[in-house]
């Protein structure tokens, strides 16, 4: 800035915050990456889903892909819900179509995994945007909150897009 204070033309890859960025960026998909794997390894720990509402939402994305989306849910003859049914989490379901194949297991533990890597990358984003100098650590603080916040992380839930819409508008 001195140059230009003395009329001199400045020195453009001093001043240019490419590096900077560019340099975010990288820790930014490692810190993506690190919350892939480390979630992934609650997701694929089992062979089956990790709770036990996943298979709802798993097998209600099937219908849905097959038939659309329901007005009536006749599964269920004792229950308000059999004449009128609206899906809640129907953002989800949606979701998890293209995610579904042969197997219903792999697909939905694939979209969750990477659905809570987005929030450890969207927490780091955040930091990083609020100036944080080591703002990769935010997102490890996840690992700290412990196995009951990170089990919860990995159930295949709608909550995982509520906590990732609540996070982003924060």
């Amino acid at each position: 800035w001195r140059n230009i204070r003395d009329g001199m033309k400045p020195d453009r890859a001093a001043c240019s915050p490419r590096p900077l960025i560019w340099g975010a960026v990288l820790v930014l998909l490692g810190v993506f990456f690190v919350g892939w794997m480390c979630m992934g390894s609650i997701q694929f720990s089992q062979q089956g889903l990790v709770g036990a509402d996943g298979h709802y939402h798993v097998r209600y994305s099937q219908i849905m892909a097959e038939r659309g989306p329901l007005t009536t849910f006749p599964w269920t003859q004792a229950s308000v819900h059999r004449d009128r049914f609206m899906d809640k989490d129907f953002l989800l379901h949606v979701l998890m179509v293209p995610f579904l194949g042969d197997d219903l297991r792999f697909g939905p533990k694939l979209l969750t995994s990477l659905l809570a890597a987005l929030l450890w990358l969207l927490i780091a984003f955040i930091a990083w945007r609020h100036g944080f100098p080591a703002f990769w650590l935010a997102a490890l603080f996840l690992l700290a909150a412990g196995i009951q916040f990170n089990f919860r992380m990995s159930l295949t839930r709608p909550h995982l897009l509520s906590v990732l819409l609540a996070v982003g508008t924060a």
